[in-house]
């Protein structure tokens, strides 16, 4: 079954609360109905657009000439495999939250993906952003995934088939859209307590250097290759905590743009462009976005 909603509001959908709207947001709810979407797209005309659970995006004001696709199809994850050295394959929806996927491995005894506790949104938008956190990046975790390539059907992945890099991923056969249906990733069994005390640790640390409770995208900018922190250049720049109308930089941590009532993406952008622009001034240094930047 496709859902197709008019006109869809991002500043509904999205974490940060900002942007215009859409052509349309079709909602996906099971396998069999994907081979209607690249017809779907086409009838509708315009980009698609993954949605996810709306994280890790900055959605200009106005009309978008795009179509947003939602993966709804979810159920609970599945031990597929367990193989001599004990490690076990778990499939899992893409459409699944993140930290919902990790209360099932805490209750289930399953450790391998505790350092990623405290990031938000969906297995799909961790994987398609090579979501990172205390060392690991959930790429390490993935034994293959099941797309849906609007050019070639349904296809699974191993992961020697995907390229990871900081904070994104590719396939270098599938150059156009695609949509992640389903994550196989690798755990181990191990004590439910010892599972839990990590997630908690790591949470509470996330808690006290990231503003995790407020409107935000996550991280706007990706860090430096060269180890450098982009939210300490930007502290250093003068832009953490700075801010107008209700939109702003976390005086918690200057990487992260929080949303503290505001309707204006166009504010959002400039705030973003002006720390660009006074990295590269100050540092020589050109930061690149980590949040998906959708304009006309």
């Amino acid at each position: 079954m496709l859902q197709i909603t008019t006109s869809p509001d991002l500043s509904t959908l999205t974490t940060l609360r900002l942007g215009g709207n859409a052509i349309a947001l079709i909602d996906v709810f099971e396998k069999k109905a994907l081979e209607q979407l690249p017809h779907q797209i086409y009838k509708i005309g315009g980009k698609p657009h993954i949605l996810g659970g709306g994280s890790n995006i900055l959605a200009s004001d106005g009309s978008l000439p795009f179509v947003l696709i939602r993966s709804k199809i979810l159920h609970d994850p599945i031990v597929t495999y367990i193989d001599e050295q004990g490690v076990v394959f778990v499939k899992v929806c893409a459409a699944m939250g993140l930290a919902r996927f990790l209360a099932w491995c805490c209750k289930e005894g399953l450790s391998g993906m505790e350092n990623l506790a405290g990031i938000p949104g969906t297995i799909g938008g961790a994987v398609a952003g090579n979501a990172g956190s205390y060392g690991l990046s959930i790429g390490e975790c993935i034994y293959e995934l099941e797309i849906f390539s609007f050019n070639n059907g349904m296809k699974i992945l191993k992961n020697d088939e995907i390229q990871y890099a900081y904070r994104k991923f590719s396939i270098d056969e599938e150059p156009g859209e695609f949509i992640i249906i389903t994550a196989t990733v690798k755990l181990k069994y191990k004590q439910k307590q010892q599972i839990i005390e990590v997630i908690r640790e790591n949470v509470a640390k996330k808690t006290s250097v990231q503003p995790v409770q407020a409107r935000s995208a996550g991280c706007i900018f990706k860090n430096p290759n060269d180890g450098l922190s982009a939210g300490k250049l930007l502290e250093q720049v003068g832009f953490k905590g700075k801010g107008k109308d209700g939109i702003g930089f976390s005086s918690i941590h200057a990487n992260f743009l929080i949303n503290e009532g505001s309707k204006n993406s166009k504010i959002a952008f400039e705030l973003v462009q002006d720390a660009k622009q006074e990295v590269q001034k100050s540092f020589n240094i050109i930061l690149q976005t980590e949040v998906k930047v959708w304009s006309c």
